[in-house]
C-alpha cells in the first residue's frame, strides 16, 4: 500500500532515467509522430487511389504501433533507450507480478465502470456507438484472427506503454510530480483513442496502468498489465 502511495504522490520520478526526457524532446517526438502519420496517411491514399487495394485497418493500426516504439530511440539516444527500457532485471518476479496484479485490477475496473456506463448512458436514453476496436474486428467478421490478436492483445499494448508511460508520463513525472503526470498522461492516452463514449474507462484504466509504473519504474509491468486487459477484451468479443 505505501508503495502504491508513492507511486501517486507529489514526489518526482525516484526510479533511474537514462534518456533525456526534457518537455523540448517530448513535443519533438510529438511533432515526428504526427508528421510521420500524415505522411503515412498521404501515402496510403495515393495507394488506394492509385491501385484496387483493400488494406486491413489492422495492418497500419500495427504499423501505427510499430513507429510509436521506433520514434523513441530516433528522438532520443538508442543507448539510452536500451539502458531504459531492456535493462536487466526487467523480467524479474516482481515486476511480472506486478503487471499480472495491475492486469488484474485494470480488468475489475473495467467491468465495473463499464457497468456504471451502461447504467447511466441507459437512465439518460444515450446509445452510445461501438468502441473503435469493436468496429474494426466487426468489420472483419471474425477473419484474420492471428491479426487481430497481434495488433490488439501485443501490438498495441507495447507500443502504447513504451510511448505514452515510457516517454509522456516519465516526462512530466521527471519535471513536474508521479502524480500530475498520471492525470496529464491518462487525459492524452484517452484523448488519443478519441473514444468518447467510453473516456472515462480508458481513462481509469490508463491511471492503473501509470501506477503501476511509477510503482516498479519498470515498463514489463504495465505492458503485462495491458495485455492482460486487452486479451480479456478479446477473449469477451470473441464468446
Amino acid at each position: 500500500m505505501e508503495d502504491i502511495k508513492l507511486a501517486f504522490s507529489n514526489k518526482k520520478w525516484i526510479h533511474d532515467s537514462e534518456m533525456n526526457l526534457t518537455g523540448k524532446k517530448l513535443l519533438i517526438a510529438l511533432a515526428v509522430f504526427i508528421s510521420l502519420q500524415v505522411v503515412i496517411g498521404f501515402i496510403i491514399g495515393l495507394i488506394n487511389v492509385r491501385f484496387p487495394i483493400n488494406l486491413n485497418p489492422l495492418v497500419l493500426n500495427i504499423a501505427m504501433n510499430l513507429l510509436m516504439i521506433l520514434i523513441i530511440p530516433l528522438v532520443y539516444k538508442r543507448r539510452a533507450f536500451v539502458a531504459d527500457f531492456f535493462k536487466s532485471g526487467s523480467f524479474s518476479s516482481d515486476n511480472i507480478q506486478s503487471g499480472i496484479f495491475y492486469g488484474l485490477v485494470c480488468i475489475l475496473a473495467n467491468i465495473i465502470v463499464g457497468a456504471l456506463l451502461f447504467f447511466i448512458y441507459s437512465r439518460l436514453g444515450v446509445e452510445p456507438t461501438e468502441q473503435q476496436a469493436v468496429q474494426m474486428i466487426s468489420e472483419l467478421g471474425g477473419s484474420d484472427m492471428i491479426l487481430i490478436f497481434i495488433g490488439i492483445v501485443l501490438a498495441a499494448p507495447i507500443a502504447e506503454e513504451f510511448f505514452f508511460r515510457g516517454v509522456i508520463q516519465r516526462t512530466f513525472a521527471i519535471n513536474i510530480s508521479m502524480r500530475n503526470a498520471i492525470i496529464v498522461n491518462s487525459l492524452i492516452f484517452a484523448l488519443i483513442h478519441q473514444d468518447w463514449f467510453y473516456f472515462p474507462q480508458i481513462f481509469i484504466l490508463s491511471v492503473i496502468l501509470s501506477i503501476s509504473y511509477n510503482r516498479t519504474g519498470n515498463i514489463i509491468t504495465p505492458v503485462i498489465a495491458h495485455i492482460l486487459s486487452n486479451s480479456l477484451f478479446m477473449i469477451t468479443l470473441i464468446l
